[in-house]
């Protein structure tokens, strides 16, 4: 049991929380920055496992409790569909530089990007057919 930094009183730290009602399913980005719940105030704690959570791990955090591609998720779909991170752009939109800040976790892909992805990752013949829609200038 840790001490709550809020209430001061003790609370479970073997309880995760990706908000203050649903646990949060455990994968390496989310043991960077757990937040766990106390149950006592209802307030919201970062844990003690290391430093404060980079800007990259939040958006990483974001990205998965909010059901989007994480950066990892969106380097291997490209991948797996023999893109390149410019070719991925002019399907999905976003500019020449956005799958380079999506792998590098500068910026979380939109809703309508992780289900494209998705979508192409299951039926990658459709690719040639949106490549052809927007071509090169």
């Amino acid at each position: 049991m840790d001490k709550c930094p809020v209430c001061k009183k003790k609370y479970n730290a073997n309880k995760i929380y990706a908000n203050k009602n649903e646990p949060l399913i455990k994968t390496p980005v989310v043991f960077k920055l757990l937040n766990k719940l106390c149950e006592q105030c209802r307030q919201t704690v970062f844990t003690r496992l290391g430093n404060k959570p980079s800007d990259k791990d939040t958006k990483e955090l974001y990205a998965i409790v909010n059901g989007l591609l994480t950066s990892e998720e969106v380097r291997q779909i490209r991948k797996n569909l023999k893109l390149t991170q410019k070719e991925a752009a002019r399907i999905c939109g976003g500019g020449p530089n956005a799958f380079s800040r999506y792998e590098r976790s500068e910026a979380v892909p939109i809703r309508a990007t992780s289900n494209l992805l998705r979508l192409l990752n299951k039926y990658p013949q459709e690719v040639s057919y949106l490549i052809n829609l927007f071509p090169t200038k």
